[in-house]
């Protein structure tokens, strides 16, 4: 029978803004996270279609305890298992029986090799107060993409574990972005300083443009006439701004593509015809979401104790001609037709 916190609130104490200041810095230094990593546009698009998946699944559940398992549940644990490998979310019971999943900020755990035996320091935040609570394992959704049997209590996100891939981005984002702040604009030289009162009223009708038209005067007048004074080109502006080398910005693109690689996104953002994009997805759901679908389905049935499942097939309505190709084929090997359509995953139920 799962544990259900609700005697948990008799161990509630606050914890100050600066105790979430400094754990945040000592995870920072540890290694743990890295903030430019998670900015990343990359790993954005590949946390943001998992979260978007696990959001438009299907929950089966008994009882009241697929509202609790929401669409918004789903999207954050997605999200957290793609950014950084876990999500932690306390159990609680409000006094009419109704779960809920409470998101926790930030937490630590303690107790021997058992998992049943750890305790979790879980801290939750609000708009103006932070709340700590000592809750047993069994009284928390602990979901993890990935753990190390060193650390078997911590989850590792796919960045972790394919750091490289994720600083290269990191590094050659932020070098893009420091060359985007350097000064900008067209630079027109003039023939005189800038305390001539012709020149002054020059500025103001350069600057009040608008797209229309203003008459001036030739440069070559401004230099006296003489042949040859003038520039070749009367008012050439020149521009002054970024120019990044072709070869970074080529970087940056290989660099996104080995990120969403690593998150279990391979080929869906690299363009490609139709039948590819299509390839891309079904291996993207088969490989990817499914099987973090079934370890979150089997973290919540064990915790909330009652079997739990999510259902991404309207989200494979996209395989349908593979699964048809697939089943015509079966069926021409002379197998048996209702066998075929369960192997094609036509209809549920066939043969694994």
């Amino acid at each position: 029978m799962a544990w259900w916190p609700s005697w948990g609130r008799r161990a509630e104490r606050r914890e100050s803004f600066t105790d979430l200041l400094v754990a945040a810095a000592v995870e920072r230094a540890s290694g743990k996270t890295d903030a430019r990593i998670g900015a990343t546009g990359a790993l954005q698009a590949a946390s943001g279609m998992v979260s978007r998946a696990f959001a438009a699944a299907t929950v089966e559940a008994p009882g009241n305890l697929a509202a609790a398992v929401s669409p918004f549940v789903r999207s954050q644990i997605a999200r957290a298992l793609m950014r950084t490998g876990e999500h932690v979310a306390m159990i609680d019971v409000d006094p009419e029986g109704i779960v809920s999943l409470r998101p926790a900020s930030h937490w630590d755990v303690q107790g021997d090799i058992d998992p049943a035996s750890w305790v979790y320091r879980v801290t939750m935040a609000g708009p103006s107060v932070t709340r700590t609570r000592y809750v047993p394992a069994a009284g928390v959704v602990h979901c993890r993409a990935e753990t190390d049997a060193r650390e078997p209590w911590r989850g590792i996100g796919p960045l972790q574990s394919a750091s490289l891939a994720g600083r290269l981005s990191a590094e050659t984002l932020a070098s893009l972005t420091d060359q985007e702040r350097s000064p900008r604009g067209g630079l027109l030289p003039l023939p005189v300083d800038g305390e001539d009162p012709t020149v002054a009223a020059l500025k103001t009708d350069i600057r009040n443009l608008s797209g229309q038209i203003a008459f001036v005067e030739s440069t070559q007048t401004m230099h006296g006439g003489a042949p040859g004074s003038a520039p070749r080109g009367d008012w050439d502006v020149k521009r002054i701004g970024a120019d990044p080398p072709r070869a970074e910005v080529e970087l940056l693109t290989q660099a996104g593509l080995e990120v969403v690689n690593a998150c279990g996104a391979a080929g869906l953002f690299e363009g490609g015809d139709g039948t590819a994009a299509r390839e891309a997805y079904r291996r993207w759901m088969h490989s990817t979401v499914q099987p973090l679908g079934a370890l979150v389905s089997a973290e919540l049935s064990e915790k909330l104790d009652a079997p739990i499942s999510l259902d991404f097939g309207p989200l494979m309505a996209s395989d349908l001609a593979g699964k048809a190709r697939g089943f015509q084929s079966l069926v021409g090997g002379g197998m048996d037709v209702e066998r075929a359509a369960g192997l094609a995953g036509l209809v549920t139920g066939g043969d694994e």
